[in-house]
């Protein structure tokens, strides 16, 4: 099936793992006020997806710029990956990442986060990033002063990555 936008019904209380991996071209989605839970793979493999909307009344999500947050804002739960972002600021309200956050973001050359929540993010969201986008987090970090969050990015990369030479000569002071 080809469809280039999804509009889910009012009504619909859940969008479940995989529900729109059938969709060709899909670009946009809308998420109604009645959703109250979206499986953290929904949106998995939806290579050609720009932008995901909420309705304003929703009380359990939120769209910034077309991208998905928890309405609090603390939690990012997905970035379309067809949407042209070469940098993105994790917003300092942000303390958890979803595993499939990032998933296929090809045009996103430096995901750079503002604050010290380390804890909060998960290998399966480092798993989506080049060695060459994971050493600008460390970078960024390291520069801001968020050592424990840059620590924990450089030993994930080189467990990953024991033979990405960038990993050796990068020093913590």
């Amino acid at each position: 099936m080809e469809k280039d936008v999804i509009i889910f019904s009012e009504g619909r209380t859940s969008i479940e793992r995989n529900v729109l991996s059938d969709i060709r071209g899909l670009r946009k989605v809308h998420i109604p006020s009645s959703v109250q839970t979206i499986d953290t793979s929904a949106f998995s493999g939806i290579k050609t997806l720009e932008e995901i909307t909420v309705d304003e009344n929703n009380a359990n999500y939120v769209s910034v710029d077309g991208i998905l947050y928890s309405k609090d804002m603390k939690k990012l739960i997905n970035v379309p990956p067809a949407k042209e972002l070469v940098s993105f600021v994790i917003p300092e309200s942000v303390e958890e990442i979803e595993s499939y956050a990032f998933e296929d973001c090809v045009s996103l050359e430096h995901c750079i986060i503002e604050h010290d929540n380390a804890e909060s993010i998960n290998n399966g969201i480092l798993d989506q990033f080049t060695p060459a986008q994971l050493l600008e987090f460390i970078d960024y970090a390291a520069e801001k002063g968020s050592v424990n969050c840059s620590s924990m990015l450089q030993e994930y990369k080189h467990n990953k990555y024991p033979e990405y030479d960038a990993f050796y000569e990068f020093v913590i002071d």
